[in-house]
């Protein structure tokens, strides 16, 4: 049985005491985590969507970039950027896991752990920038793919402010939009604001954001009102149109 096989469970994410000691506690779920995933591959790379790596070991993002951060520093960690758009591949380095966490001794190396450390802390920042460089890519394509298609829709600026408010709002709560999704809901705000005005719109995601909604919502009373007008005002629509029907078409 070697390290992979110990530190790899079905259904579980085994951690080592002196190593979450050493480097914390999330590093050490994160690093169990990567065994499980690394014991169906061998030696070879493997891919884990960060989704469900997130998934997986309950971390916030924050926590596993940091996490990444210190596995690759070890060196315990490697991962490689494969297709396109890229993706990436990640790999458990055996040589230095053994290295890293040595279960012939019983005490904690204070020196070791210093150079690690040191190591880890050097090595990273590199990893570091390329993720977070990797992140702001995706996101100014994605502000710029949202703007696009929200402009297609709205040429009204207060009602375009208000919905890449909400945007950003549901991005907050990791709750961004794909193409399909925001085209359905753009198309839905779009039928609200030519029944019952922009202002409407407006109001409606501005009273969502503030009570934390997870989907846009007006005000039941708001929401009532308008709909009530909307009727009267197609009522007398087609009163007029009656009126001005000439009387042999009638009949």
């Amino acid at each position: 049985m070697d390290i992979i096989d110990i530190l790899a469970g079905d259904g579980y994410i085994i951690f080592n005491k002196e190593f979450a000691k050493r480097y914390g506690l999330e590093a050490s779920v994160l690093l169990g985590a990567m065994c499980g995933y690394q014991k169906g591959f061998h030696n070879e790379y493997f891919y884990r969507e960060q989704s469900k790596i997130l998934e997986d070991t309950t971390l916030t993002a924050y926590a596993l970039r940091s996490s990444i951060k210190i596995l690759q520093g070890l060196g315990v960690i490697e991962y490689e950027k494969r297709g396109m758009p890229a993706k990436y591949y990640y790999k458990v380095n055996i040589e230095n896991l053994e290295r890293v966490i040595d279960f012939r001794k019983s005490r904690v190396d204070e020196n070791a752990k210093s150079r690690d450390y040191e190591t880890a802390n050097s090595c990273v920042e590199e990893n570091d920038s390329t993720y977070k460089n990797n992140d702001k890519n995706n996101d100014k394509n994605n502000n710029a793919g949202y703007a696009a298609l929200v402009n297609e829709f709205f040429n009204n600026e207060p009602v375009k402010t208000a919905i890449n408010t909400w945007l950003d709002y549901k991005k907050e709560n990791r709750q961004s939009y794909k193409p399909t999704g925001l085209k359905v809901l753009l198309n839905r705000l779009k039928k609200d604001a030519d029944n019952f005005g922009e202002q409407y719109v407006i109001d409606e995601i501005e009273h969502s954001i503030s009570n934390r909604y997870s989907g846009i919502f007006a005000k039941k009373e708001y929401q009532t009102q308008k709909k009530q007008e909307f009727q009267r005002h197609d009522y007398s629509k087609q009163v007029l149109a009656d009126v001005e029907t000439p009387l042999e078409d009638m009949f």
